[in-house]
């Protein structure tokens, strides 16, 4: 070894060494080099905080805008669902990167269970659910209801002759864009996120029956 070296020189065996711990430690360089204030006749003075800070700052940044999804009463409740099921289960629901994929698979779920609704519903229990809409705390109670149901069947009889206000109206509960309290239909807040979503994705609500 000592022979090589002779022959090949220090210079460049020093030259080779360098390159080498360049690489290996060269991100702790980068942070070192960025920590540097100023360089004096003492050597160095080095700002020990404000590299990790400015990492953090972009951390929380970065978690942030991970996390901006539109508020939504209905993502909570799913959000909430999820890590009590992930519980259960004994797995960790702790740390940034758990609350970030739970809350996409929150909207993900939502958004999955919206397209499956759509592709089922009738336009006119659509147009049901606006209409309860506009009457959110009050609801409405059944007597209101038959006269629009009596008159979808004059209009699709082909479809509704074997139907009944009940089963009507089961597609919506069953769905959750509906409750019955007090013998008054109401919607929920699913329901009313449903057309929410409706508008933002640009379905149309004038479907057919």
């Amino acid at each position: 070894m000592e022979e090589i070296i002779k022959n090949i020189g220090w210079p460049f065996v020093s030259l080779v060494f360098s390159i080498i711990f360049i690489l290996l430690f060269r991100k702790s360089i980068s942070t070192f080099i960025t920590r540097i204030r100023s360089v004096g006749k003492v050597g160095f003075q080095v700002d020990a905080g404000t590299a990790v800070q400015r990492e953090d700052e972009k951390r929380k940044q970065a978690i942030q805008e991970l996390m901006d999804i539109d508020r939504s009463i209905l993502r909570d409740e799913v959000e909430k669902s999820i890590v009590e099921d992930l519980q259960k289960k004994g797995l960790e629901v702790q740390g940034d990167t758990v609350h970030v994929l739970v809350r996409h698979l929150a909207a993900t779920q939502i958004a999955l269970d919206f397209e499956q609704i759509y592709s089922s519903i009738f336009g006119s229990q659509i147009l049901l659910i606006r209409k309860l809409n506009e009457v959110t705390d009050q609801g409405l109670v059944r007597v209101f209801l038959e006269p629009y149901f009596e008159k979808l069947k004059e209009l699709y009889p082909e479809v509704y002759a074997q139907w009944d206000m009940d089963i009507y109206l089961q597609y919506l509960l069953d769905s959750g864009l509906i409750i019955v309290k007090s013998s008054k239909c109401h919607i929920t807040i699913k329901g009313q996120e449903f057309l929410v979503w409706l508008l933002k994705t640009g379905r149309k609500e004038d479907k057919e029956l």
